[in-house]
């Protein structure tokens, strides 16, 4: 039986290899360089990023802020509120006897006698002879100061000491005015030219034998002589304390009948009121009112507030008010009258100090001064977690035992830069007074271990 073989597959020899062309050689060699390259460079960037990372992170850790530690205390804080005040006197219009122009002889807030000479109204037809006394005046000042820096005139010089040292703080408080407010600035600048006045007056009283301020002084005399036909003296018909400051409000409503307005009415009469003075040298018309006198020993300031509780004030309680831009304070302000007109709460104070003091403002910002606030006292920076609607709950980070904690607290007051705290009901540990708080929270974390 014959057998039965498998064809082997045939294996063929492989060839001589066809020669590769140069320029696929170097195609080949190119593109093993390019992959090459690529590699150094994905490898240069990725330790280059994690080089910059650890930069990043060392210098972080090495410029952080070192987290500020806070003492809590038991403190205080003031409860205040600010609004704009009405200030109503009973007042006596002073109105001129005649037109022409207006020279005061008494600043404003001073007081004078009944009889005393306010000033005086030229007539307008006495201009240059106006001009001429006020030149005089002038020239007899700087010959006056000129003997005064010679030394010849010794006699006079405790007077001008006395003065100057009464016009020196009306000259400060000009240039830190610098023009912004030109009402306070003609009212200084009226105070001043009568001390002015009143120094010149005093010293020639000394008497002094240079020629010179003996011209100068007959000069003025003659030069008050020409003006005195054209002059209408003005007189207090009453003592009291003056002021320039006129208005078209208040000055025929008496102080007793401004209360029985209602709070919609009294706001209206803040909202609108517009101050307007006449300044020295001013003309005025006959008739024409261009002072008052206050004779009482009280003055109401009316405050209206928006939505407060009249709950928060008591009638006859004494309060503090504090007029921050003059820098005045009125520590006997007794609450004589609260009324409530929908969401207006309107406050009348009296008080009897400051008179001289308030006696040019009608309108100026004002702050109500109630009982403190007390409690544990922390600054506000050291509160975190807070919503945008300024939350009364917040965290605070604490120290405990070399570790920070992150606690909520509540906010019973604060004031923008303190707050009144306490722990809520039921934490497990309470801050008390001489709890240690971190002042910057941002520079630690909860879990943090502080050496």
């Amino acid at each position: 039986m014959a057998r039965s073989y498998k064809e082997k597959p045939h294996k063929h020899k492989p060839g001589p290899r066809r020669p590769v062309s140069p320029y696929i050689q170097m195609l080949r060699q190119e593109k093993k360089q390019d992959r090459r390259q690529l590699t150094i460079l994905a490898l240069f960037v990725l330790v280059t990023l994690i080089l910059t990372l650890v930069m990043i992170k060392l210098i972080i850790e090495g410029t952080a802020p070192d987290p500020k530690l806070y003492v809590v205390q038991q403190g205080s804080i003031k409860n205040t509120y600010t609004a704009d005040a009405l200030i109503v006197r009973d007042e006596l219009p002073l109105k001129s006897p005649a037109g022409g122009f207006l020279v005061k002889n008494i600043s404003d807030g001073n007081r004078v006698g009944k009889g005393g000479h306010i000033g005086d109204v030229i007539s307008p037809r006495a201009g240059d002879l106006l001009k001429n006394l006020q030149e005089a005046e002038k020239n007899l000042s700087k010959r006056q100061l000129d003997l005064l820096y010679e030394g010849k005139f010794d006699q006079g010089k405790g007077a001008f000491i006395q003065i100057d040292q009464r016009l020196v703080p009306l000259v400060r408080q000009v240039r830190q005015i610098g023009g912004s407010d030109l009402q306070e600035t003609d009212r200084l600048g009226l105070k001043m030219e009568v001390l002015v006045r009143s120094r010149n007056q005093d010293l020639l009283s000394f008497g002094n034998r240079d020629e010179a301020l003996k011209e100068l002084s007959d000069q003025l005399d003659a030069a008050k002589e020409a003006l005195a036909p054209y002059e209408t003296a003005i007189n207090a018909p009453v003592s009291g304390i003056i002021s320039y400051q006129v208005s078209g409000q208040n000055k025929a409503v008496k102080a007793e009948d401004f209360l029985k307005l209602d709070p919609k009415k009294v706001e209206e009469q803040i909202k609108e009121f517009k101050p307007a003075g006449k300044e020295p040298g001013q003309e005025v018309k006959e008739g024409q009112e261009f002072a008052f006198l206050v004779q009482a020993i009280n003055q109401d300031i009316h405050i209206i507030l928006d939505g407060v509780s009249p709950s928060r004030f008591e009638l006859d309680e004494v309060y503090e008010i504090v007029f921050p831009d003059q820098g005045i304070s009125l520590d006997d302000a007794r609450l004589i009258q609260v009324k409530k007109q929908d969401d207006l709460l309107w406050l009348s104070f009296r008080s009897k100090s400051q008179l001289e003091s308030l006696i040019t403002y009608r309108k100026l910002p004002a702050e109500i001064i109630l009982e403190s606030d007390r409690g544990l006292k922390i600054p506000v920076q050291a509160l975190i977690g807070r919503g945008k609607d300024r939350d009364k709950r917040a965290n605070v980070m604490v120290l405990r035992s070399g570790y920070v904690y992150e606690e909520p607290v509540d906010i019973l007051r604060e004031d923008g830069e303190y707050a009144i705290v306490s722990s809520p009901l039921g934490v497990e540990k309470e801050l008390e007074a001489g709890s240690i708080i971190i002042l910057n929270p941002d520079a630690v974390k909860a879990g943090t271990q502080l050496e």
